[in-house]
């Protein structure tokens, strides 16, 4: 919306109709003319919201993960593959690596 030059007013209320429950409510909560930007409504919301972000899980992450006595491979696999596709931009190479290593021996 920035770069077709839509306006702050625009940009804030088209936010609104983005949001369902806790989060729209706090927004209408909002005291009348307490938001001077959209960037202004960004930040605010970031703030109020940063503790429910989830912190992004790294490649180092794959490192901790290992296959448990007695866990079968078809069970661990599936466990492999959803941490895996919780980490953006791993190289199959080195996410193969960390599987190898993580196997129980025999």
């Amino acid at each position: 919306m920035q770069v077709l030059g839509v306006k702050d007013q625009v940009m804030c209320r088209a936010f609104l109709l983005t949001f369902k429950g806790l989060a729209q409510r706090w927004l209408v909560a909002l005291p009348p003319s307490s938001i001077r930007s959209f960037e202004d409504l960004a930040d605010r919301f970031m703030s109020h919201y940063a503790a429910n972000i989830k912190p992004q899980k790294d490649i180092t992450h794959l490192g901790d993960i290992h296959q448990d006595e007695g866990e079968s491979l078809k069970a661990y696999l599936a466990q492999w593959q959803k941490e895996d596709q919780a980490i953006e931009e791993v190289e199959d190479q080195t996410a193969l690596t960390f599987f190898i290593e993580s196997l129980r021996s025999g």
